[in-house]
């Protein structure tokens, strides 16, 4: 082997060796990078979910307080009872508008009576 085989050698085998380091170190760069971005998805998706559960807990709240199914149940029995005594009222009022004619018809009666006895 000849220097300048020796030399080249060398070179090839320096050349290699930096080409080898070059890749584990981009290797390294793209493997803890790699786990520094899942690492912030992971705090993100923490955060969203704390989020979301504070949110759920208000619903819950909130719907702890809407009535349930009996309350409507007693709502719309009310509101039956109360359409009920309106109709009552409504066939009342029928009934006094049917007096009114009758007694328009007494007070016209009564004028005309009195009219005729003062002329």
């Amino acid at each position: 082997m000849t220097g300048v085989e020796a030399g080249f050698d060398a070179k090839f085998w320096l050349d290699l060796f930096q080409w080898a380091f070059t890749v584990l170190i981009g290797w390294y760069a793209w493997a803890t990078n790699r786990q520094r971005a899942r690492q912030k998805d992971i705090d993100a998706l923490r955060d969203s979910f704390g989020a979301l559960s504070g949110r759920v807990g208000q619903v819950e709240s909130h719907i702890d307080h809407l009535p349930s199914k009996e309350d409507f149940m007693e709502i719309r029995l009310g509101l039956e009872r109360v359409h009920g005594d309106v109709g009552k009222i409504e066939a009342a009022l029928d009934h006094f508008k049917d007096m009114g004619g009758v007694m328009r018809r007494q007070v016209e009666l009564i004028s005309q009576y009195l009219a005729k006895e003062h002329h």
